[in-house]
């Protein structure tokens, strides 16, 4: 089962890490390189408050991307916050790997972002996505309707502390709804975003191509 999983996954990767995952809470990561595009400095003021967030841990994970943001990181050691977790190094693939079979939502409040992939990567271990509303994450997230039980993920209008905050606390209770993270959860994984699936993306291409064929012909 992919939700029983996570927990034996949490303790797994608790112990790699040597950190105190607890895997009854919401395991939400921050999987990146950690720079002002991916939101960081907005993340790292938010922590306090993202600590006392009831049945949460946050882990951020990834290369500071210059030497503000490691100064920045170094502020916050880890035994200071109960429920925030960072490590501030590079995670090899293998480790990306552990890191979202053990996650139960993947936090990308990116202030600009082509595509995007670590939400795709994490939706097919069973994490839903926090993102933030732009670029790529606008075509590959469908907010969670509780009301039809559509969609799988939550989305970041803007990404300011305030916000990012807020959305978290909204995964957390959407955590706390057993029947309701389930329904999410089996979106996720079972949305299809290969080249030849549902949202036929070969034949937009296509599309798209022919078109432009036709409008340069007939400029000629």
């Amino acid at each position: 089962d992919m939700i029983r999983g996570k927990k034996e996954n949490k303790l797994k990767l608790a112990e790699e890490l040597k950190i105190p995952l607890d895997p009854n809470k919401m395991l939400v990561s921050m999987m990146c390189r950690l720079a002002e595009q991916k939101s960081i400095y907005e993340v790292l003021d938010s922590i306090d408050k993202i600590n006392k967030i009831e049945n949460v841990q946050l882990l951020i994970i990834g290369n500071p991307g210059s030497h503000e943001v490691a100064r920045k990181v170094g502020q916050y050691p880890d035994h200071k916050l109960e429920n925030i977790f960072i490590h501030g190094k590079f995670a090899h693939p293998p480790l990306q790997h552990r890191v979202l079979a053990a996650s139960n939502a993947i936090l990308q409040p990116s202030k600009w972002e082509p595509c995007g992939y670590t939400q795709l990567e994490g939706m097919v271990y069973g994490a839903i996505p926090i993102v933030s509303k732009v670029g790529g994450h606008r075509n590959t997230v469908v907010p969670f309707d509780p009301e039809n039980l559509s969609g799988y993920g939550i989305m970041i209008e803007i990404p300011t502390p305030e916000l990012i905050i807020k959305s978290i606390k909204k995964a957390g209770e959407l955590f706390n709804n057993a029947e309701l993270y389930k329904i999410a959860v089996m979106n996720a994984v079972n949305e299809d975003f290969t080249w030849s699936g549902k949202r036929n993306s070969v034949g937009k291409y296509i599309q798209v191509y022919e078109q432009a064929v036709q409008k340069r012909t007939a400029q000629n």
